[in-house]
């Protein structure tokens, strides 16, 4: 029984050691990453940058693209690579002790960026294009990456993964970061369309944004999306007040949808209590370059209007709308002579200058 017991411990001991050599040799002897003609993923990736030819980067678009998910593996391993702690320890004491002691620490240490590393995986994942949506996560996780070059590769991957990576960017819209706010929404406009529809009302919101950048990108990406987003908008006109429906009157001239779905609700919005958002309405009709019989008779309306905000808009839209204005003629003259606001008065003997350059239309005798 002893004998059997030890016979035992001998086997066990012998199928750890073959399972522990088995391991060491898998792990000491990774697979190595898959090859098109004769380079890796990451070294395709890297010839997206270099050389500096457009034929150069085509075949490493081409290689990527032949690749396919097999070239996820090594740009998610890269993406996420960051500086191995015992080299910044090594490289902070060069830099901070004296002569020959900081010399000691980093002799031998090759000059390596690893944001130059992930960054060139990023732009290796773009490459790839939805092939990518996998490394969605990653991506998303980059986007937070401190070096700004990196965050804006990753922005610009996930720009080319579709609806996967509209649904994953959305919630970035409320990041902190201004800088990654601005990211994301350009990233959403590099996705467009159908695909990025689900990010209208978080972008619309963002409309309202005190940096411009991020007001930019917003109403790009709304324009990206386009006439899609029409219902979206519209309703969120139709049911918001104050700023939110301000910029969801603004967001409307980016996405421009059908004029007889539009009209109706600025019109609407032009009588809203609150004069700033009266003052939208007439902007974006005219943005839209509405000159329907009821848009007319809104700007015409807004001369008399107790802002002068909404005052100005009207001047300014009927200014645009010169070649259908003249029945405005003598409100405007008026406006001109009298009111209060030196802008309004200005904006009024605009208009009356284009108006008037619009010859008036032929009466025949009888």
């Amino acid at each position: 029984m002893k004998h059997s017991s030890k016979q035992r411990d001998v086997l066990l001991l012998t199928l750890l050691v073959a399972v522990g050599a088995v391991a060491f040799f898998f792990f000491a002897n990774p697979k190595p990453p898959p090859l098109h003609n004769g380079r890796n993923a990451y070294e395709w990736a890297t010839r997206l940058a270099w050389p500096p030819d457009q034929e150069s980067r085509d075949e490493a678009t081409a290689a990527l693209r032949a690749l396919g998910t097999n070239a996820l593996p090594l740009l998610r391993q890269r993406l996420a690579e960051k500086e191995p702690f015992l080299r910044t320890v090594r490289v902070w004491l060069g830099a901070h002790l004296p002569g020959q002691m900081g010399r000691v620490f980093t002799r031998n240490l090759k000059p390596i960026s690893y944001a130059t590393i992930r960054s060139t995986a990023a732009n290796g994942l773009k490459a790839l294009g939805t092939n990518a949506a996998p490394a969605v996560p990653d991506l998303i996780r980059t986007m937070r990456d401190p070096d700004r070059e990196v965050m804006w590769s990753a922005a610009t991957a996930l720009g080319e993964t579709g609806a996967t990576g509209a649904l994953a960017l959305i919630p970035l819209l409320n990041d902190p970061d201004f800088n990654v706010r601005h990211a994301t929404a350009y990233a959403l406009g590099q996705i467009g369309g159908l695909p990025a529809l689900a990010a209208v009302p978080a972008l619309v919101k963002c409309v309202g944004e005190r940096n411009e950048s991020i007001r930019n990108s917003s109403l790009y990406s709304l324009s990206r999306i386009g006439a899609v987003a029409g219902p979206t908008v519209l309703k969120l006109i139709q049911e918001s007040g104050g700023e939110a429906r301000r910029n969801a009157a603004k967001a409307l001239v980016a996405v421009r949808p059908r004029g007889q779905l539009t009209l109706p609700v600025l019109v609407e919005m032009a009588h809203d209590p609150d004069a700033a958002s009266r003052a939208v309405a007439i902007e974006s009709l005219m943005s839209l370059r509405i000159t329907h019989t009821n848009a007319m008779a809104v700007y015409v309306a807004g001369l008399t209007d107790t802002n002068p905000t909404v005052r100005l808009a009207a001047a300014n839209a009927l200014a645009e709308a010169a070649h259908k204005s003249s029945n405005a003629t003598p409100t405007l003259a008026a406006l001109k002579e009298n009111d209060p606001d030196a802008a309004v008065r200005l904006a009024a003997g605009a208009a009356l200058e284009k108006i008037a350059a619009f010859p008036k239309p032929q009466t025949i005798s009888p």
